[in-house]
């Protein structure tokens, strides 16, 4: 990460006179795959933390570090390290954003947005990740599955009713839905589905109220969830669709999407009806409403 850090540095030096190509730094296939990297890098920085703790409670190993420190004449501590490459890179769209400013108007003015929305992506993603490690670090209580960040980004988060009862709250990862309950600032656990076991009823539109399911438990659990809004309700609804299909290794990309969209494109008897009735495919059994159409 510092490397790619000194690499943009440089080149945005290097480019200050041309935004075109200062612009484009953002854009090529090589900074694509340097950001790709940050995503990783923020994934280990939990882990990398614990490993350092770990070491400077051995004195010989604490001596050897501050050893280091004092030749290199760096005064940070050895974490600050892994904090600062992520800080940098989330100063990038605020540089964007007041050349964009500038340059409304001209012919830079295209490459510049281009530029923001690839940064702000990444940098939206970034925080992603580091709102998961908060939650696991010390917001979410009871929690003794995988690490969280083992189930992908939280796509989602919204207090609910839950089968009458108020103060639950829920958590929407790629690959996880999670049931807390709210309790002093923090989060108690309190069950959780995988995309797997997901079954799903929609209700009727005008309806705030939808029904989640498990599936593959020897008694089925459900969850009559009633959203504060009707918009809030159609936002958890298509996304848990999203999360099943896209966990489906069986669905092409061009089912999910039809599935998604609630319009079958073909013939019932085709392979839309197998997935709606092959037990093969039970977690879509229960995603009602596109047998309607």
């Amino acid at each position: 990460s510092s490397g790619i850090n000194a690499e943009y540095g440089e080149k945005l030096d290097e480019y200050k006179k041309d935004l075109d190509l200062l612009a484009n730094c953002f854009l090529t296939k090589e900074s694509e795959e340097g950001f790709a990297l940050y995503n990783e890098f923020c994934r280990k920085v939990p882990r990398s933390l614990d490993l350092i703790s770990a070491m400077t409670k051995d004195p010989q190993t604490l001596q050897f570090i501050q050893d280091c420190r004092q030749q290199l004449n760096h005064f940070f501590p050895l974490s600050e390290f892994l904090h600062r490459p992520i800080q940098r890179i989330l100063k990038y769209p605020l540089l964007l954003r007041d050349l964009q400013k500038i340059t409304s108007g001209t012919k830079y003015a295209a490459g510049i947005e281009a530029a923001l929305d690839k940064i702000t992506g990444v940098a939206i993603h970034i925080n992603k990740v580091k709102r998961v490690q908060e939650l696991e670090s010390h917001e979410i209580l009871g929690w003794t599955g995988e690490p969280l960040l083992e189930y992908g980004v939280l796509k989602l988060e919204q207090a609910f009713k839950v089968n009458g009862t108020d103060g639950r709250y829920l958590f929407l990862f790629e690959k996880l839905l999670l049931f807390t309950k709210q309790k002093e600032g923090k989060y108690q656990y309190k069950a959780h589905l995988l995309p797997s076991d997901i079954g799903m009823t929609e209700g009727d539109k005008n309806e705030v109220k939808f029904e989640i399911e498990k599936f593959k438990a020897q008694k089925r659990t459900k969850f009559v969830v009633q959203a504060p809004s009707l918009d809030i309700k159609a936002t958890w609804v298509y996304e848990i669709k999203r999360s099943v299909l896209e966990n489906q290794d069986n669905i092409t990309p061009q089912m999910r999407e039809v599935l998604l969209k609630g319009i079958p494109s073909m013939d019932k008897t085709n392979q839309f009806n197998d997935i709606l009735h092959n037990s093969k495919y039970t977690s879509f059994i229960y995603l009602q409403g596109f047998e309607q159409h």
